[in-house]
């Protein structure tokens, strides 16, 4: 951002959702999405030293050249949707390649011992992070819950559904659109339902008892996905924590 005197500009993602457009007084600007690197929230913004206000209804997207260029919406829920999909698609896009070693180039790589070593610390780490949060759950801000949860789900995940036999497990994914999630079984089949035609989602046996799932072993880890057309997808968590 060049002055502190705001621009309409026009925005769109290319084909391929690699690279950023913004279209202003005729001239076009393209940003590959491997070249930001975040999205920042108001509050995250006014750390940065802009030299303008911010607030709820703007975001900021910070590029690897240090350059800020800050977008001001209608109202805050906007801003919101725009933070949370774009940071999801910058994480997707970002390139990630395996170290060689952990020294200056050239340097022998690190051995298939110390690489298993030093990822079992990583994920012990991981697990003690992840213990942390959950044991002081009460105190986390709800809407990194939910970029947490919309982060998991477009990287997808396998969940167990109900079925009249048992289990059956099934991978879970969204489109990097939030729009539609996708199930993939392990026999290659697989099924999308759009977001917008789901009706509601009930937690436990009592909330889906009204549902008349019968012949489904419904208990209260379980949450049922109720669709426009009737029909109720079933999934069963390993506890009560990761059903909600």
């Amino acid at each position: 951002r060049l002055s502190c005197s705001p621009r309409d500009v026009e925005c769109k993602l290319k084909r391929g959702h690699d690279e950023f457009l913004m279209i202003f007084e005729g001239q076009h600007r393209d940003i590959p999405l491997k070249d930001i690197v975040h999205i920042r929230t108001c509050h995250e913004a006014r750390k940065l030293g802009l030299g303008f206000a911010v607030d709820e209804r703007c975001a900021t997207v910070e590029l690897q050249s240090g350059e800020c260029i800050t977008f001001k919406f209608g109202h805050a829920e906007a801003c919101e949707r725009f933070i949370l999909c774009m940071r999801i698609l910058v994480e997707k896009k970002r390139p990630r390649f395996a170290s060689h070693g952990i020294g200056p180039a050239g340097e022998a790589p690190l051995s298939a011992r110390s690489m298993g070593s030093c990822a079992s610390s990583a994920s012990a780490a991981a697990t003690r992070q992840g213990a942390s949060s959950r044991g002081a759950g009460v105190g986390l801000d709800p809407k990194a819950l939910v970029e947490a949860f919309v982060r998991q789900m477009v990287a997808g995940c396998q969940l167990n559904v109900v079925g009249p036999v048992g289990l059956m497990q099934v991978r879970c994914s969204m489109d990097a659109d939030l729009k539609a999630l996708q199930f993939n079984a392990p026999d290659g089949s697989g099924r999308e339902v759009q977001l917008r035609t789901i009706r509601a989602v009930h937690a436990g046996a009592a909330e889906a008892a009204s549902l008349g799932l019968d012949g489904l072993a419904v208990d209260q880890c379980c949450a049922t996905v109720e669709l426009l057309s009737g029909d109720c997808i079933t999934f069963k968590f390993p506890d009560l924590a990761q059903l909600e």
